[in-house]
């Protein structure tokens, strides 16, 4: 993580020469604020992947299957992928300007737009960088691990209940879900693997997201606005958590099964190329 902190550390005092010393100097509270939440992106990013790795050996060790084990370095990456996006953020924006007023706690006010900035990035970010790679990689490691039938599609949906249902407790928060219900509501990698896996194996299967805008006549003009909805994450989490509960009863009813395996392993093959996966793997007895 410190390795990584010094590659995307950038003062961002040094973006202009325009600046005013107040202006200055609230950019340097915020490289300050920007360095602390890296370092805690990395700590509970290292700490979510010695989560997923503990809960998939799991059920790999019942199902008597070689263990499966992210390198060191590979973890390193993962984490810097998802450091970066704070890192190589540019607030100046944010307190160009700043009323001296609204300014007398600079240093907690910068920290509580750095954490603001991650809070609204985080779920996308995390299921692209994090849970996709690793969730890509558990299923080829389980291609090569096992024959390909349905209890290889069986097991991979039993663990990612297990992922979906397993809980997450960092230093002073609450407990979290593991994968964040956001993943499934915002645009990123893992929305979009989780939508194909059950695309190929569980055709017969609704799973919808409730509509996130509405159209509205005002003033004989149409408006779109977005319909606000604290609990839809949440919702939506439960909601494909039950549909692989649904998929896992099923799956043995499924008379094409190594149809659709061919064409999920050609779908992945080509995800994997496209996003060039930065997970690779070690697999010990």
């Amino acid at each position: 993580i410190s390795a990584s902190l010094k590659l995307y550390k950038t003062p961002v005092c040094s973006m202009s020469s325009n600046l005013s010393i107040r202006e200055t100097n609230m950019l340097k509270e915020m490289d300050t604020a920007k360095d602390k939440e890296i370092k805690l992106i990395g700590s509970r990013a290292a700490q979510r992947i010695q989560k997923m790795e503990t809960i998939i050996n799991r059920q790999l060790h019942n199902a008597s299957i070689s263990s499966f084990i992210i390198d060191d370095d590979i973890k390193r990456k993962i984490t810097s992928n998802l450091m970066q996006h704070v890192a190589n953020w540019n607030p100046t924006n944010t307190v160009c300007g700043t009323n001296k007023k609204n300014n007398r706690k600079k240093g907690k006010q910068s920290y509580e737009k750095v954490r603001a900035f991650w809070n609204h990035k985080k779920a996308e970010k995390l299921g692209t960088h994090l849970f996709t790679p690793v969730l890509c990689q558990l299923y080829k490691h389980l291609m090569s691990s096992m024959d390909q039938n349905d209890k290889l599609v069986l097991l991979f949906i039993q663990i990612k209940c297990d992922l979906l249902q397993e809980k997450i407790k960092f230093p002073r928060t609450k407990s979290l879900p593991l994968i964040c219900c956001a993943c499934f509501v915002k645009p990123n990698k893992f929305k979009r693997f989780s939508e194909k896996f059950l695309a190929y194996f569980g055709a017969n299967i609704k799973y919808e997201l409730d509509p996130m805008t509405k159209t509205e006549k005002i003033n004989g003009k149409s408006q779109t606005k977005y319909v606000r909805n604290s609990g839809r994450a949440k919702k939506q989490h439960q909601r494909y958590l039950q549909c692989m509960i649904q998929l896992k009863q099923q799956i043995f009813n499924c008379h094409d099964i190594q149809f659709n395996i061919r064409k999920f392993n050609k779908w992945i093959d080509s995800f994997l190329d496209n996003n060039r996966s930065p997970v690779a793997l070690n697999q010990t007895n």
